[in-house]
């Protein structure tokens, strides 16, 4: 099973990234290893939490983590109809620098970068056909403050057809056709409570092919009482439970697509393990089919580094 290798690199998300730790403080990296801490200055390279934490419920929210789903699409091929397919989720966002710490009149304020390949696979063939395949490079820009939270992130995200695919249909729907794009996505959150927040945005394309959306909307809601916060911070152990759920509207197809998340988290000596159920509903969350309907539900495993 070989995956497509993305047509064009994100020059632009890379540029900035070189950047942004060209325009750093130069003093900071010296005294990390010696000399007074950066946490004293307000700058700390690679920290290890985010202004903004990862949603929850969005499918292309770069992480790690698998489902196995009962998937349902009017069509797609031999893939129509009901069938048990792998989603899959192989990513990280990292933070690279926090110029400054929150206090009572200013934000926190991180840089950060991410990758992530999103995949389907279908289950029901002894070859595990790829079926699609999506590729995101972003550079976050993430700040929270009393509160508030928001993350205005530079982005490239290219889609692909599975070779799996292409090898049982040929060209889908009888031509071919690159969906690739780079732009910029903004989302503000408030936290209502401690535990629970809410958010909206969305994306603004400023270079994608003709068959992809300029714009879209996402709004959304979660709660998850995690430690930290005030609550078992120190604790080797914990569990919780959580929920999500996120919503999109693209200007291309102009449906509302729905996806839910809920389940239990464990905490085990700094790694986060999380158990959960995931459904979706309206365009698909594939990016090449993104304008094919499907409904899906599964359990999968979410693992937090």
């Amino acid at each position: 099973m070989r995956f497509k290798l993305v047509r064009r690199a994100p020059g632009v998300a890379g540029s900035i990234l070189a950047l942004a730790l060209l325009l750093a403080p130069s003093g900071s990296l010296a005294q990390s290893a010696g000399g007074a801490p950066d946490s004293a200055r307000g700058v700390r390279w690679f920290p290890r939490t985010s202004p903004f934490p990862s949603l929850l419920a969005d499918p292309r929210e770069v992480g790690l983590r698998g489902s196995f789903i009962l998937a349902d699409r009017p069509r797609l091929g031999a893939y129509s109809g009901r069938n048990i397919e792998a989603a899959v989720a192989v990513g990280h966002r990292f933070g690279v620098v926090r110029f400054q710490q929150a206090t009572a009149s200013r934000p926190a304020v991180q840089l950060g970068f991410e990758v992530g390949v999103f995949s389907r696979f279908y289950m029901q063939t002894s070859t595990r056909d790829l079926i699609d395949v999506t590729y995101r490079v972003g550079v976050p820009l993430s700040l929270g403050w009393s509160g508030w939270e928001g993350r205005l992130e530079l982005l490239h995200e290219s889609s692909h057809v599975g070779d799996d695919f292409l090898s049982r249909f040929g060209f889908p729907y009888g031509s071919f056709h690159e969906v690739s794009r780079e732009g910029v996505e903004l989302l503000v959150a408030r936290r209502v409570a401690s535990d629970l927040r809410v958010y909206v945005g969305g994306d603004a394309n400023f270079h994608a092919n003709a068959s992809v959306e300029r714009t879209d909307v996402r709004w959304g809601a979660e709660w998850d009482p995690a430690p930290g916060r005030g609550r078992g911070d120190g604790a080797r152990l914990a569990t919780w439970p959580y929920a999500g759920a996120d919503f999109l509207l693209s200007e291309e197809n102009r449906r509302v697509a729905g996806s839910g998340v809920a389940g239990m988290g464990l905490r085990v000596e700094g790694v986060t393990l999380r158990l959960e159920v995931r459904a979706h509903y309206g365009p698909s969350t594939m990016g090449y089919f993104r304008n094919t309907s499907e409904t899906f539900a599964g359990l999968g495993l979410r693992v937090v580094l």
